[in-house]
């Protein structure tokens, strides 16, 4: 096997192409959803980073990923290579505080970040996040962007528009209790939003919007 000595690096801290291992960890190691791979010279390794990762990679599942799911590499056939728009809920069971939040899938430009809140449950942050996304979407006039979460629970709940919990809303922070009023009342009274796709963890690894506390 021929030794990598040139490695390039699409999604990481810093993009591009790197003469050393340990320079590229840099880029990669921690951060979510990061897309390598070693080539063997500088001219492979250029032309790969200039044509880009859907491009550069025959069979995507060669190409290497930060994350691992049960010790296999995970697959990039279908990870949306566009910039769109991803969220992610976190419920923690120790401290019983709830976060949410939006991140673009390519720029990992924060678009907003709740505050934690006592009370609620990952359920309820992600639809909560995913109610802000369409509202963020349709404030800058871009119904084309895609929408990624990676709960099926809250995608159903949108296309539902309700909630299916067995959590008392009214006993929540008074403050989550009138963001998921409004929320609903925003589903229940505009048409079905559209573009709002499902992210496959196990093939991708962690979202974009993911808060890293695995």
């Amino acid at each position: 096997m021929s030794k990598k000595n040139h490695y390039v690096v699409w999604v990481g801290r810093t993009t591009g192409v790197f003469d050393n291992w340990a320079d590229t960890q840099a880029q990669i190691s921690g951060f979510s959803g990061a897309l390598f791979k070693g080539f063997t010279t500088l001219d492979e390794a250029t032309a790969a980073f200039d044509a880009g990762y859907a491009n550069a990679i025959s069979t995507p599942s060669k190409l290497s990923t930060a994350s691992k799911v049960k010790g296999k590499p995970a697959s990039l056939v279908g990870i949306p290579t566009h910039e769109c728009i991803t969220v992610d809920g976190a419920f923690s069971g120790s401290s019983k505080k709830m976060e949410y939040q939006c991140v673009m899938n390519l720029s990992r430009e924060i678009i907003f970040r709740s505050k934690p809140f006592v009370g609620g449950s990952n359920n309820i942050a992600e639809f909560l996040a995913l109610i802000g996304a369409i509202r963020y979407r349709e404030s800058i006039k871009r119904p084309d962007l895609d929408i990624y979460s990676d709960s099926k629970t809250a995608l159903a709940w949108v296309r539902d528009k309700q909630l299916n919990t067995t959590i008392d809303i009214n006993t929540l922070d008074p403050v989550i209790q009138g963001r998921i009023s409004s929320a609903l009342q925003y589903i229940q009274t505009n048409p079905q939003p559209q573009n709002l796709k499902k992210w496959d963890t196990a093939s991708w690894g962690e979202i974009p919007a993911d808060f890293g506390r695995k």
